[in-house]
């Protein structure tokens, strides 16, 4: 995003290429993104979905249930445990105040959703 506009942006053998940085029309802008078909990965979860993961279930639970993350992000905590976050934009028809839900496990299960 630049200033209040989107923009696609484009990679080659896995790098960005500087000047392919395109303008997306406002009007497609507002459109929502589709459903990546056939790839399992989840792009927006609605408040429903996100109430059913519960602290416990391990990540091949949650897979079955909503799908695979759009992001997925590795950390230490600060007692070093490694925490694997995965992300989902907020389905825009629940109005989210905060626009992404992420969903915390440490050894393979959920300690957290927030």
């Amino acid at each position: 995003m630049k200033g209040n506009r989107l923009f696609l942006v484009v990679f080659e053998h896995g790098k960005v290429i500087p000047d392919m940085l395109i303008p997306i029309p406002e009007a497609l802008s507002e459109a929502p993104a589709p459903e990546p078909k056939g790839t399992g990965v989840t792009w927006t979860l609605n408040q429903a979905q996100i109430n059913k993961v519960a602290v416990g279930m391990t990540e091949s639970e949650v897979k079955a249930l909503i799908g695979n993350p759009s992001e997925v992000t590795t950390t230490h905590n600060k007692e070093g445990r490694t925490v694997i976050s995965w992300g989902f934009e907020r389905a825009k028809a629940d109005q989210p105040a905060i626009s992404w839900v992420y969903i915390f496990f440490e050894h393979g299960r959920v300690v957290s959703v927030r």
